[in-house]
């Protein structure tokens, strides 16, 4: 399953999309399945985000998916690391004006509740990123 998976990760540079899922019961490896993948990539051109959306709601899956991604860019570019959302955007405004814009326009939707137009942005974010950083983007959830 690793090599499939693998295979299927090193064909987004081909410029394939793919969509995959690990289906089955609970406790029977899936996680397990994916975490001793994402500790075994080492590509620097992808990015890999990891998101348990287990009693998530929106805005804990957009802290999330923007930090991880704002995470990763500042690691692989040796800029400043934080958990801090608002000093990762600052660090790298400079680097990622569009994807730093949109995260800024998704943050008033949230706290405007206005979570529709909030949803319609977080999904579209991941291509601003990957165009803006020259990237390739791995999304898992679970």
């Amino acid at each position: 399953k690793l090599e499939l998976l693998k295979l299927r990760v090193l064909d987004l540079k081909e410029g394939y999309r793919q969509n995959m899922a690990f289906l089955g019961d609970r406790y029977t490896g899936k996680t397990m399945i994916v975490q001793k993948f994402l500790a075994e990539l080492d590509d620097p051109q992808i990015v890999p985000v990891y998101i348990d959306l287990e009693n998530s709601d929106l805005s804990h899956f957009f802290y999330k998916l923007v930090g991880s991604l704002l995470y990763h860019y500042s690691r692989s570019h040796g800029l400043a690391l934080a958990d801090d959302l608002t000093l990762l955007m600052n660090t790298t405004e400079g680097y990622l004006p569009e994807t730093i814009k949109a995260v800024k326009k998704i943050k008033g939707h949230l706290a405007q509740n206005r979570e529709r137009e909030a949803y319609l942005e977080i999904i579209s974010l991941p291509q601003t990123f990957t165009q803006e950083a020259d990237v390739y983007c791995v999304l898992f959830f679970d």
